[in-house]
């Protein structure tokens, strides 16, 4: 709601508020800042990207900062230009889906493979 009021206050003066919801970023400061909480070591670091991935079932795959950098680039473009209060969610699908599938690709695959 945030974007939204803000973008109705805004409007008056000409200006534009939008937002990206990106889910989660597969960054290096982030996995910096989380192994040394967890104390990761290497292989158990490439273990929790796996298993952080699974929780992107659509995709198998974390978001990374370039592809959040181009839709930020879009929405401050010209080519945005009548886009206002709008939430442009990044998260790879995670919220379409739920947890409660081990493997929701696969859930997937199966049903379209009958």
């Amino acid at each position: 709601m945030l974007i939204k009021v803000t973008a109705l206050e805004c409007a008056y003066f000409n200006v534009r508020v939008n937002g990206v919801a990106t889910g989660v970023i597969n960054s290096q400061a982030r996995m910096k800042d989380d192994m040394m909480a967890m104390e990761l070591k290497e292989d158990e670091n490439a273990h929790y990207l796996k298993e952080s991935a699974r929780n992107v079932p659509l995709m198998e795959r974390l978001n990374n900062p370039k592809e959040v950098a181009e839709a930020l680039l879009f929405l401050a473009s010209d080519d945005a230009s009548y886009c206002t209060g709008e939430i442009t969610v990044m998260d790879g699908g995670q919220s379409l889906t739920t947890d409660a599938y081990d493997d929701y690709a696969a859930e997937l695959k199966s049903a379209y493979a009958e």
